[in-house]
Parts: C-alpha cells; structure tokens; sequence
C-alpha cells in the first residue's frame, strides 16, 4: 500500500522520482525526447499505455515499444526484463508533444521485483498488487 501511495502522489506531481532500487519517470522527464534510466542489476520495466512511439533503447537500438511492454491488456501490463547494462533510455519517436505516461523500473534485485503490477486506466499511473 506505501508503494501504490507514493505512485500515485508521483502521477500527480508528474515528477521523475528515483529510489535505490527503482525509477518512476514521466512525459515530463523527457529532455529532447529521452530520458536514461538505471538498470545496472538487470530491471523490469511497466509502462501504463500504448504507444508506438515512445520507444525503450540501449545504445540506439530499439528494445521495444510501449505497446509490447504492456502487452494486451494496458490495465494489467506484462512488463520487459532488460538484461543488467548501462544506456538504457526511454526515447519518444516524434517531434509532437508526448502525451503523459509513467514508466516504473524496478532492479533484479528488490524486495517489489515480482509484483503483480496493475496500470488504472482512466487516470495516470501503476499501482502494486502483492
């Protein structure tokens, strides 16, 4: 429950927020359309919409889209293992403004790794069920 709090005070503070073990980045996190994140243990990331063009990379290759870390179901996304490693980023492949979006990392190594993870629809955010 302190985790789903604090998120949600994040969705609405729309703010990059960074603890030991993970990462909540946001639309507004994005310099010239990317932002880096850590993932230096190996990472899970969630993501709470589609989107083709906001884009995970590493070293400029493309990962994976928004719409394959959530999979079918926005509301309940299946997330992306990324193998420990540096340059990791998340990029936006346009040059309109990005709608707002929360990305969660969270390290191999953390107590929440295997959460379920549930992104509500209708509003900003990922919120933990364990």
């Amino acid at each position: 429950a302190p985790i789903a709090f604090l998120l949600a005070i994040v969705a609405v503070l729309e703010a990059r927020v960074t603890f030991p073990n993970s990462e909540v980045i946001q639309a507004a996190d994005l310099v010239n359309y990317e932002a880096s994140f850590k993932c230096a243990n190996g990472c899970k990331l969630y993501v709470d919409r589609w989107d083709d063009d906001l884009l995970i990379t590493q070293n400029g290759k493309v990962l994976a889209s928004f719409t394959e870390i959530s999979g079918p179901q926005p509301y309940a996304p299946k997330g992306l293992v990324l193998a420990k490693g540096t340059n990791y980023k998340v990029q936006a492949n346009t040059t309109q403004p990005v709608a707002n979006f929360v990305l969660y990392s969270v390290s191999a190594g953390a107590a929440n790794y295997g959460l379920s993870v549930a992104a509500p629809q209708g509003t900003t955010g990922i919120k933990f069920e364990g």
